[in-house]
């Protein structure tokens, strides 16, 4: 059964505004989001091998598939580990020092792609704001 969301046709004062149907959201599975990922080539897309979109993706869905406590009480080799601070600064400019920010964890969160490499990120309850893709395995001390 597919969910539609529909935006309100109220208009406010301000005419290029469009008031949105609040919903309710859901926190039992992880969502990821790639808006924040950094410039910084070594650490986003650009220089990603294609061998690695399939196990990168197979473990996005893998873990958005499953309820966030089972995922946070799993060793940290097939769930998630918190870590205080990375070695390396990465370029996060339209993430740092904005509410968004503000409102998650303290510390970095990792989430291993098999053994080829990490999504480094921070998580607001069930969202995890992908920061940097780790192949080079150099980010943070293991």
């Amino acid at each position: 059964m597919t969910k539609k969301i529909e935006l309100s046709g109220k208009k406010t004062n301000d005419s290029s505004k469009v008031l949105i149907n609040q919903r309710v959201t859901h926190s039992e599975r992880i969502v990821f989001n790639f808006s924040f990922l950094t410039s910084d080539k070594k650490y986003n897309f650009t220089k990603l091998e294609k061998g690695l979109y399939k196990p990168l993706f197979h473990s996005i869905e893998k873990l958005s598939s499953e309820h966030l406590i089972y995922i946070l009480n799993r060793s940290k080799e097939q769930g998630v580990e918190f870590i205080d601070e990375l070695k390396h600064s990465i370029t996060l400019t339209e993430f740092s020092n904005t509410e968004r920010e503000r409102e998650c964890d303290d510390k970095f969160c990792v989430v291993r792609i098999s053994d080829k490499g990490r999504l480094i990120g921070k998580m607001n309850g069930n969202l995890f704001y992908v920061l940097a893709v780790d192949t080079k395995f150099d980010l943070y001390d293991h």
